[in-house]
C-alpha cells in the first residue's frame, strides 16, 4: 500500500460538515497507516502530477478537470444529488474510467449500477471516529443548526441548552474552519449527553463517537438516508389537508406548519449510544482494498 495520500480541502463553502469531511478522510489514512500528504481543493484543484486524492462526499463536475492535471482519483465514498439528467449523464460517463466506485450512500450505489457503472456501498467515512472512552459526567444538550421551534420535553426545558452551528461565514479559511470543525467535535465527543441536529455530518460523528443523537429533518431528504441504518429521521408532521384554503391562509398555516413543532410521541428523547466497531472495520478493510486496487 502507498504511505502518502491527499484529501479534498473547500473554498467558500457554508457547511462545517465539509470540514468534518476533510477531518474524517484523515482519520481513515491514520488508521490505514497512510500518511497524509495535504489537500486538493475541491473547485480549484492543484497538485503535482501523480498525486493520488481520496474522494468522500459529492464532487462538482471538474472530475475530468482533476483527471487531466494527472491527479489519481480514488472514489471511496461517492454521494451523487444532481437531478440535472445533464449533469448526471456527464458525470456518469466520467466515472465509468474509475470503476468500481465506492459510494457513501445507496441510492448513489444504485444509480450507478442501474447506468452501468460497477459501484459498491462503503458509507460515509464520517463513521470512523473513534467512541469516547466514558460518558461526560453532568452532560449537556447541544441543538445543532435547527432554527424552528421544538417542542422539547418539559425536563429538557428546565436545563440549560446549548446551541452550535455548522453553517459558518464562508470567508473564514479552509485552516480556521477546519480548527473549528475539530473543536466542535471534541466539543460533542466531551460534553455532549444528548444532540439534536439536523445535520448528517453532526448525527454521523455522534454515532460513530457513541453519543446520543436525535435527527430531525424531512423523510424526503435521501441523503440523509445513510443516518436511518442506525437511527430514525424524525420529519415534520405537514398536515398537506389544511393547505386547500384561499392563498393567504394558505400561505400563513403553511408557514405556520413549517415552523411549527415536532411531535413529541414520535420522538424517543432518551436515545442509545450505539455501538458501531462492526461497521468501521468494514469501512477501513473496504478503503484500504479500494486504495491499493487505484494506487
Amino acid at each position: 500500500m502507498i504511505r502518502k495520500m491527499h484529501v479534498l480541502s473547500y473554498t467558500n463553502t457554508y457547511n462545517l460538515g465539509d470540514e468534518i469531511q476533510s477531518l474524517a478522510a484523515i482519520h481513515t489514512l491514520k488508521k490505514l497507516g497512510i500518511n497524509h500528504a495535504g489537500f486538493v481543493d475541491i473547485r480549484n484543484p492543484e497538485a503535482p502530477k501523480g498525486t493520488n486524492l481520496l474522494i468522500n462526499g459529492f464532487v462538482p463536475d471538474n472530475s475530468l478537470e482533476m483527471k487531466a492535471k494527472g491527479i489519481n482519483l480514488i472514489f471511496n465514498n461517492l454521494h451523487i444529488h444532481s437531478q440535472d439528467q445533464d449533469i448526471l449523464s456527464k458525470r456518469i460517463e466520467i466515472l465509468r474510467g474509475y470503476q468500481p466506485i465506492g459510494c457513501r450512500d445507496k441510492p448513489t450505489t444504485d444509480l450507478l449500477n442501474e447506468s452501468g457503472i460497477e459501484s459498491f456501498f462503503n458509507y460515509c467515512l464520517t463513521l470512523t471516529f473513534d467512541r469516547r472512552k466514558k460518558e461526560p459526567i453532568n452532560g449537556k444538550i447541544f441543538i445543532n443548526d435547527i432554527y424552528k421551534y421544538i417542542n422539547l420535553p418539559l425536563r429538557f426545558r428546565r436545563q440549560k441548552i446549548y446551541r452550535t452551528i455548522h453553517a459558518i461565514h464562508c470567508t473564514d479559511s479552509f485552516t480556521i474552519r477546519m480548527q473549528k470543525a475539530q473543536k466542535t467535535l471534541d466539543l460533542y465527543r466531551d460534553e455532549a449527553k444528548l444532540v439534536i441536529t439536523s445535520r448528517l455530518h453532526c448525527a454521523l460523528p455522534c454515532i460513530a463517537m457513541g453519543v446520543p443523537v436525535i435527527l430531525l429533518a424531512k423523510h424526503d431528504n435521501h441523503r440523509l438516508g445513510l443516518a436511518a441504518e442506525f437511527i430514525p429521521i424524525y420529519g415534520m408532521n405537514v398536515q398537506q389537508g389544511y393547505l386547500s384554503f384561499g392563498s393567504k391562509i394558505k400561505w400563513l398555516l403553511s408557514h405556520y406548519v413549517e415552523s411549527s413543532l415536532y411531535y413529541n410521541h414520535k420522538i424517543d428523547w432518551d436515545p442509545q449510544p450505539l455501538d458501531i466497531e462492526h461497521i468501521k472495520e468494514k469501512i477501513l478493510a473496504t478503503t484500504k482494498e479500494q486504495i491499493n486496487r487505484f494506487t
